[in-house]
């Protein structure tokens, strides 16, 4: 069905003075919103051999990966997205991720801490040191794994959540304060 729409998004995209690498890469995003992993996974690639450089298709498509359960197919993914962008913080979340449900705690620990060191926010601090000390047990199951995988990535999509909203308040109380005064108009008219 993709491959059908195909040819109209990209005449319609190079109308609109856009990349067919963009327009994947957004068929992509509301794909992986919506929890279609194989469809954003197929735009995301589409996305990459328009333009190979393009790193949040790349660390998009290790997240589509990741989610859909392709733990070594998301690593290399996002190993590669990470030679093009080694400060993002996404790509060492997904990495930490993925080596943690693959039973490599050492290598998820590795990322991390990496991650530690890029995010502010607290709640993830605290959450993230919380995953990385149950990792350090000898024998996790599959399941404690996906358990405490699943909690720091749900932590961090929430709060990612919560700063947006934040910065939406902002925009409008800030937009209240600049609103212009009404423009009134006085009568000519004496009485």
């Amino acid at each position: 069905m993709l491959r059908q729409w195909a040819p109209g998004v990209i005449a319609l995209v190079c109308l609109s003075g856009c990349s067919a690498s963009t327009a994947f890469y957004m068929q992509g995003n509301r794909a992986l919103a919506a929890g279609e992993y194989d469809r954003a996974i197929h735009a995301y690639s589409s996305a990459l051999i328009e333009n190979p450089q393009h790193v949040g298709a790349r660390t998009a498509l290790g997240v589509a990966h990741y989610r859909r359960g392709s733990f070594p197919a998301a690593i290399q993914a996002l190993e590669e997205a990470q030679s093009l962008d080694p400060y993002d913080p996404r790509i060492q979340l997904y990495l930490g991720l993925s080596y943690l449900r693959l039973g490599q705690p050492d290598r998820s620990r590795q990322h991390l801490t990496a991650l530690l060191e890029q995010i502010p926010n607290f709640i993830v601090r605290e959450q993230a040191m919380r995953a990385m000390s149950v990792t350090q047990e000898a024998d996790l199951s599959d399941s404690v794994r996906e358990y405490v995988a699943h909690s720091l990535e749900q932590t961090i999509r929430q709060e990612q959540r919560v700063a947006a909203l934040a910065d939406r308040v902002r925009i409008l109380e800030t937009q209240q304060l600049y609103r212009p005064a009404p423009h009134v108009i006085r009568s000519t008219r004496c009485r």
